[in-house]
């Protein structure tokens, strides 16, 4: 079995990289999101590269297994149902809606916005120095950049401990009740456990936030790109507000490539498992096996009739064979009479 092959695979290497450690892991069963142990998976990624590198890949199979088994267990699926193709459509609707920008992205866009103007008003108000103006600025605009990165990475600890709580709470069992078809209808439901792992027990908050620092991004190159004349005339070239973009840009897509898998995987899992796309994989899942089976019944057919013509030839072979042996034979006996 392939499985247990990773699984003995992992026990070692996990074994290996706990050893001499005062805390020892244990069981990937145990809920571990404290900061020693995320400061101790550095030292070992430090210490044994490879072996991390190794230890974490076996980690994330065994993990998508069960993950998998405890799925189609709790939704009364099939063995051979394919848990993947459900979380593609789900990714794929995740990355919809991050395309079409929500109320709440314009509303903290509409907002920031102001607040700047506001605030950008009172320096100049009060200083009347268009010097500091500048500094002011370009405070901000440094201090968005690294307040984007720091945000992301607080957004991927939250979508981490939700995940792992959805997993070792059991919430991924959990699929009794009616599931509905959207987050607004689901929040009108007496079950509601899984919402309580996010930001106001709403899923929704986080790709707008998601969206916001997007069009925060995209609002700082432009800037650059319009003042380009103008920001060199001051302290800083233009070329490194463009390099720190591109940094703080670079980091924020990294995060947000973790996020997004383990954010489709919160929403989609569990209580908050969406009960018409599911049924459209499964639909399409049974329609594939269908067309499966038949084109296995051809081949089926076709080899049987190849084999029965095979054989029919093989036959009047035999059937000619014996024919030609009992003419020689009368010839002979009918020459040993004569």
């Amino acid at each position: 079995d392939h499985y247990v092959e990773i699984r003995m695979e992992f026990e070692k290497l996990h074994k290996k990289l706990t050893e001499g450690h005062e805390d020892d892991e244990g069981s990937i069963h145990e809920e571990s999101a404290d900061w020693n142990k995320i400061w101790q998976g550095f030292i070992d990624f430090l210490s044994h590269p490879r072996l991390k590198w190794r230890h974490d890949a076996l980690l994330v199979q065994i993990r998508f297994h069960e993950l998998r088994v405890h799925f189609l267990k709790a939704n009364d699926l099939p063995l051979k149902f394919k848990l993947s193709d459900y979380l593609k459509r789900s990714e794929l609707n995740v990355l919809e809606k991050l395309v079409h920008v929500s109320t709440f992205a314009w509303l903290l866009l509409c907002g920031a916005v102001n607040l700047l103007y506001f605030t950008m008003g009172i320096v100049a108000y009060v200083s009347d120095n268009d010097e500091l103006v500048g500094t002011f600025m370009t405070s901000v605009f440094f201090a968005s950049l690294c307040a984007f990165v720091v945000i992301s990475l607080i957004i991927f600890h939250k979508i981490t401990r939700a995940f792992r709580r959805i997993v070792y709470s059991k919430l991924i069992d959990e699929c009794s009740f009616p599931v509905a078809d959207s987050l607004d209808s689901l929040r009108r439901t007496s079950n509601q456990d899984q919402l309580d792992l996010f930001w106001g027990r709403d899923p929704n908050l986080i790709i707008g936030g998601v969206q916001f620092m997007q069009f925060g991004f995209a609002i700082a190159i432009s800037a650059v790109i319009i003042f380009f004349d103008s920001i060199n005339k001051g302290n800083i070239p233009a070329e490194r507000y463009l390099i720190a973009v591109a940094i703080a840009y670079s980091a924020f897509v990294a995060v947000m490539a973790r996020v997004i898998p383990k954010y489709t995987l919160c929403t989609s899992l569990g209580q908050l498992v969406n009960k018409s796309r599911l049924h459209e994989t499964k639909a399409i899942f049974h329609l594939q096996e269908a067309r499966r089976n038949q084109r296995i019944l051809r081949d089926v057919k076709k080899q049987e009739e190849q084999f029965m013509l095979e054989y029919s030839r093989h036959e009047e072979k035999n059937s000619f064979n014996e024919s030609e042996k009992t003419n020689r034979s009368f010839f002979w006996i009918s020459k040993e009479r004569q």
